[in-house]
């Protein structure tokens, strides 16, 4: 018995909640012209275009660092 009326005090609080919000609350009719771009660009997002990396730049760059690398402990074991 306690569960049903728990049941029908939230119904009634729910109820009062929509009334109110439907005596605060209007509707409101956006402009077509909006609707109808922001339709078009949802549906035709435009495409993601990603660069592939250059493999070649990076191998270069690895290159050099290992090359600099070589030659300075190449250096400094020369100067002990």
């Amino acid at each position: 018995m306690g569960r049903l009326s728990a049941q029908n005090h939230t119904e009634e609080l729910l109820n009062r909640l929509e009334r109110s919000l439907d005596a605060s609350l209007h509707p409101v009719n956006p402009d077509p012209f909006f609707t109808s771009q922001l339709r078009y660009r949802l549906v035709n997002s435009p495409a993601v275009v990603l660069e592939n990396a250059s493999s070649g730049m990076a191998l270069l760059i690895m290159a050099a660092g290992l090359f600099l690398g070589v030659l300075l402990v190449w250096m400094l074991h020369r100067l002990r």
